[in-house]
């Protein structure tokens, strides 16, 4: 999603005239988010326990005051006392919206800038009265004075506002999407445009330099500036429901040409195998992306008072042709994946790919890579960095190494006459490799992904393998609950005792249903699918077996330095 809203609109800032103003409002809306009631995400059968513990929070909290030695402060003494707890529960609960805006006008002044609005939505205007009261009284007793402008009743809903009043939730089209016939849970809607304007005035300002204001103007041209995102999500009695909405993202790539004609079918997901467990595939033209790129950086080289084509630039100092040699080599199709024939499913499993249109340019190009960055590796590293080229079969494989230092890494690229392989290690590049020489169907063949394939309208599909990760972050979710179920019992009182917050092994990994998602364009918008379990236990235990596996990636900055200082020290020994 990242990658195509950059691409997008670097390409749409070619063919996009720039933007007339909002209008005279003087505020400019930032963000907004909205939740639904706290109980309705806990409804699925395995979220049983953690709602019960939860349930008991406020027994607890009302025992707190009591166990503090050496007295408390007024103010924290009100805010404990038992009266006080129901309203803190009903307020952390109860539906909720926000909303940030910036006022235009005090913009680079001393005046406060954002204008902020909340709102806690009842069931009825009777009850958002009395929790109004009952929030002003202890805000009273609390010693906190609240000016009575400041908060107000509105129907059902408690607004406390120096702004604009918040939305309530349900209204984006993103919500539309995700509600369907389950419950809404939550959803935001950020405006990009409105970020970009806010930091413009910020910098432009403080006396920014001209080549700022150049930058705000090419963002003007991508067509940030009325661009903005929808996210929302839902659950019913099985699933989850997450919808992204990035209004006119779809039309700005289709008008730059970065989408192809067709969605994914079976044969782009080819060099996925059948027991990967994530993967994302998309189809997107890396070379109209790149010459969108190259188009806006050396026009922004002209405006600053350079001149000349960008790519061809750094194709007479490194003899590297960056447009038909490495880009326009590339094809349509990209991806990454983990799967257990790579390498066990973990991150030296990891494969990134990409479709070729020409394979014979992108081989010469990488020899030309290949021969400057061990001509600089031998004269800054000392040939302890080397790229080693090896067959392995009829394929052709490029390892960087490091002779001589223990560095834990040999990420590894490979070749075929269709695809580009760079993975994790050589075992990961070899069985990845293997995969696509053998023709089979892999992961298109899986039942929660063939569907998917069938209307060819899809231009982005994910795959999460939520069993697989839940069972391995089961024990560390079973320590987190643990720590829950103590939380809320009592020195006192035996009988306020939540039992065991998660399901034996067997029945919790029964049924976990794959996170399955997609992207593809609706009218000018581009929409953001994702579909998983609706348990929020087992989405926590598949999240902590994730990172199990990749939390090694956060030891290679320091490997890396490590490594460097082994080098110096070595240098220096010489």
């Amino acid at each position: 999603m990242i990658l195509h809203v950059l691409t997008a609109a670097l390409a749409a800032a070619l063919v996009t005239p720039a933007q007339e103003g909002s209008g005279s409002d003087d505020s400019i809306h930032l963000l907004s988010l909205s939740c639904g009631d706290l109980a309705d995400a806990l409804q699925h059968p395995k979220d049983e326990g953690l709602a019960r513990a939860l349930g008991m929070l406020d027994e607890r909290l009302a025992e707190i005051p009591s166990e503090l030695e050496g007295g408390m402060s007024p103010m924290l003494s009100a805010a404990l006392d038992p009266s006080a707890i129901p309203i803190w529960l009903r307020l952390l609960q109860a539906p909720k919206s926000v909303r940030v805006d910036v006022s235009r006008s005090a913009i680079g002044t001393y005046r406060q800038p954002f204008q902020v609005g909340f709102a806690v939505h009842e069931e009825s205007p009777e009850a958002a009265q009395r929790l109004e009261g009952g929030v002003r009284a202890l805000a009273e007793r609390m010693r906190f004075a609240i000016p009575s402008e400041m908060v107000t009743v509105e129907d059902s809903s408690i607004l406390v506002r120096t702004g604009r009043t918040p939305e309530p939730m349900g209204g984006s089209r993103a919500a539309e999407l995700a509600r369907g016939d389950g419950t809404l849970l939550a959803e935001m809607r950020m405006d990009v445009g409105g970020y970009f304007e806010f930091l413009e005035g910020l910098v432009m300002q403080s006396g920014a330099p001209l080549e700022v204001g150049i930058a705000f103007d090419v963002l003007d041209r991508m067509g940030l500036m009325d661009c903005s995102m929808e996210v929302a999500t839902a659950t019913d009695e099985s699933t989850s429901r997450t919808v992204a909405v990035m209004t006119q993202l779809g039309g700005r790539m289709r008008d730059a040409g970065l989408l192809p004609a067709e969605g994914l079918k079976a044969e782009h997901l080819a060099p996925v195998p059948a027991d990967a467990r994530w993967m994302s595939v998309e189809r997107f033209d890396m070379a109209a992306a790149f010459e969108a790129l190259n188009g806006l950086v050396s026009e922004l080289m002209q405006q600053a008072g350079g001149g000349g084509d960008a790519a061809e630039m750094v194709a007479s100092v490194t003899g590297v042709d960056l447009s038909g040699g490495l880009f326009g080599a590339l094809g349509d199709t990209y991806g990454m994946y983990a799967s257990d024939s790579t390498g066990g499913g973990g991150l030296t499993s990891t494969v990134w790919f990409v479709s070729l249109r020409d394979a014979e340019a992108l081989l010469e190009t990488k020899e030309q890579i290949e021969e400057l960055l061990n001509g600089q590796a031998s004269l800054h590293a000392r040939g302890y960095v080397n790229a080693r080229t090896w067959t392995h079969g009829d394929g052709e494989y490029t390892t960087l190494t490091f002779p001589g230092l223990p560095v834990p890494m040999e990420p590894t690229m490979a070749l075929s006459d269709e695809w580009l392989v760079v993975a994790a290690t050589p075992q990961a590049a070899l069985g990845a490799m293997a995969q696509i020489e053998s023709g089979g169907a892999g992961i298109a063949a899986h039942p929660a992904i063939a569907p998917l394939l069938s209307d060819g309208s899809k231009n982005a599909i994910t795959y999460f393998d939520a069993e697989h990760y839940a069972r391995k972050g089961y024990g560390a979710t079973s320590l987190v609950l643990s720590g829950v179920s103590n939380a809320v019992r009592s020195r006192v009182d035996a009988t306020r005792d939540p039992g065991q917050l998660l399901p034996l092994f067997g029945t919790f990994v029964e049924g976990i249903r794959p996170t399955v998602g997609y992207g593809e364009v609706h009218g000018d918008d581009y929409v953001s699918v994702s579909v998983g379990d609706a348990s929020n236990v087992v989405q926590m235990a598949a999240t902590a077996g994730l990172l199990q596996d990749y939390a090694p990636i956060l030891l290679i900055p320091l490997l890396a330095a490590g490594g460097g200082e082994i080098v110096d020290e070595i240098g220096r020994g010489f």
